[in-house]
């Protein structure tokens, strides 16, 4: 998904983005060098350099950073970002268990009953085409044990 457009209140402390069809609220406080009220926002844009995937702001002290639009959607919380932030991180730890297992990747597809390329698709962070139930099933053959955690929302997260 591409950026449309993004705007910045100083007064709000806060970000509006445009992507697709959506309109997200991004607060200066989820920036990682939050702009606080002694450092306003003087401009913001959505920045072609980074694919219209992110936008770029500036404060009046002369900082510049870059927003990424699966960071405004994680904030959101954006049930698809959420799907592929999952997927991501099952997919690193996927490449972790292999790392580790000493197993070949002909020896892993086979015992997964696929091919070297659906099992590459599988191992490869760029590509969203992959389901969790198919990382479950390969991080089970590399020796990793999946635990799903649901909770509630406002509830604090332990590391």
């Amino acid at each position: 998904m591409k950026l449309r457009s993004v705007t910045f209140n100083n007064r709000r402390q806060s970000f509006t983005v445009r992507a697709g069809t959506a309109e997200f609220e991004f607060p200066y406080a989820a920036l990682e060098r939050g702009a606080t009220r002694r450092r306003r926002v003087i401009r913001a844009f959505v920045d072609p350099e980074l694919g219209s995937e992110a936008f770029t702001f500036e404060t009046d002290d002369g900082a510049i950073d870059a927003v990424h639009l699966d960071n405004v959607l994680l904030w959101c919380r954006d049930p698809g970002a959420e799907l592929e932030a999952t997927l991501y991180r099952l997919t690193q730890e996927a490449a972790d268990a292999l790392a580790d297992s000493g197993l070949s990747r002909r020896a892993v597809a086979r015992r997964l009953g696929t091919s070297m390329s659906q099992l590459s698709r599988l191992l490869d962070p760029t590509v969203r085409a992959k389901s969790m139930e198919q990382m479950i099933v390969l991080l089970g053959v590399l020796g990793r044990e999946v635990e799903i955690l649901v909770r509630r929302p406002d509830e604090v997260r332990t590391a």
